[in-house]
């Protein structure tokens, strides 16, 4: 983690001279934690917190010219935790953007973010994710929803064991549906260039069905109007 924070509106008289130096501590007087060190000649601040060091941080940056006079600048650094923890309990857990989720055993709905890595564990789990992630839905009949609050790319889903429902709601860039074991459902409502692989097991695929009227500016291939609609498919794997 490098936090960057400057100083040059301090109150420092116009009249004093530079150079002037800088030093901070904690809002209340004292030393930063080991783990975080001040520059001041950059006035940044640099260090890689622990997972225990999550929560806020208020710091105090001083800045004294060669007269004496002083100026403070008091602000507050917020550390995230990069992993959380579900329990064996079927629960509903919402991790930010950025975090790992271990979801642990039990039905859970998990309502991720952007840039997080979701391990659902067993049971029946209901997740959603946006972009960039990855989900293992590990054992049990799992739904996952890529998209469904907005359009998504650079996700892959993997289904595991269980009968699984993994679906591109929508999408504005490629992404991975993997159903491995048992009898999966592997759908595509809206987005083109999907990837999906059905796995061991008696699968169904499904992509959507364009009408297209202006090829130039939908990538999927025109069909013709009075063209009847792709069945289901039972494909172990698919590009859509």
């Amino acid at each position: 983690m490098v936090i960057s924070h400057w100083f040059i509106n301090l109150p420092i008289s116009p009249y004093s001279l530079f150079p002037i130096r800088y030093s901070a501590t904690l809002a209340d007087g004292s030393e930063l934690p080991d783990w975080l060190s001040f520059n001041p000649i950059t006035q940044t601040f640099s260090g890689t917190p622990a997972y225990g060091d999550a929560g806020q941080l208020d710091v105090k940056v001083i800045a004294t010219d060669k007269e004496g006079a002083i100026a403070t600048d008091t602000f507050s650094i917020q550390i995230q935790t990069p992993f959380i923890f579900g329990t064996t309990n079927s629960e509903e857990i919402s991790p930010e953007a950025g975090q790992a989720l271990f979801a642990g055993d039990g039905d859970d709905t998990i309502n991720s973010t952007d840039d997080n890595d979701i391990f659902a564990g067993n049971g029946n789990d209901v997740v959603t994710v946006n972009s960039h992630s990855s989900v293992s839905a590990g054992d049990g009949d799992d739904t996952v929803i890529v998209g469904a609050n907005g359009p998504a790319l650079n996700t892959t889903v993997d289904g595991g064991n269980g009968e699984d429902n993994l679906v591109v709601a929508e999408a504005n860039g490629t992404n991975n549906l993997f159903g491995a074991a048992d009898a999966d459902e592997l759908q595509v409502i809206e987005g083109s260039r999907q990837l999906l692989f059905g796995g061991s097991g008696n699968d169904k695929i499904s992509v959507p069905f364009f009408q297209v009227n202006n090829k130039a500016n939908n990538p999927h291939k025109a069909i013709p109007s009075n063209t009847p609609a792709p069945p289901i498919l039972n494909t172990p794997a698919l590009m859509a």
